[in-house]
């Protein structure tokens, strides 16, 4: 019978890991952005051709791209002498 009960104990102890664990996601979870806002973000920057950072500045993809461009011809160059 003490076997039984020790199984149980170590159950319950799983049990209320696991709770604190769903809590846990369920809090971290509020802070989110819901897929369809993302999508809808995504999308409106696509069509303005620029994103913003999280401090609301501009951020010209082409002008990032052409930079990386830039950086990984160097990296070519300088891997090619």
């Amino acid at each position: 019978m003490s076997s039984i009960r020790s199984a149980l104990e170590r159950l319950d102890n799983v049990v209320g890991k696991l709770d604190a664990s769903v809590s846990d996601v369920e809090y971290a979870m509020q802070d989110c952005v819901p897929v369809s806002e993302m999508t809808r973000q995504i999308d409106s920057a696509r069509r303005e051709g620029y994103f913003h950072d999280s401090d609301g500045n501009v951020i010209g993809v082409d002008f990032v791209t052409h930079r990386l461009d830039k950086a990984i011809e160097t990296v070519e160059n300088l891997l090619s002498k």
